[in-house]
């Protein structure tokens, strides 16, 4: 991942979403790999769920319809 933000843009449901809060750390390779399993878990009490779709029109990243990004 070098933060781009397509994955964000092109998901339909908004599942995905970047912020600049990350910790990618872990004592093994292998806590680094999620499987299924692990990912259809949902989440702990007291975190947020998945993101909700916003409103048809929306452009959360000021994607144009022409698909040209606006610089902020």
């Amino acid at each position: 991942c070098i933060f781009c933000g397509y994955c964000e843009d092109a998901c339909p449901t908004d599942a995905i979403v970047l912020t600049d809060v990350y910790e990618l750390s872990a004592f093994t390779r292998q806590d680094l790999i999620y499987t299924k399993d692990m990912l259809i878990l949902p989440p702990p009490p007291g975190k947020p769920g998945t993101p909700q779709k916003v409103q048809e029109g929306a452009y959360p990243r000021a994607i144009l319809p022409e698909g040209l990004v606006s610089e902020p």
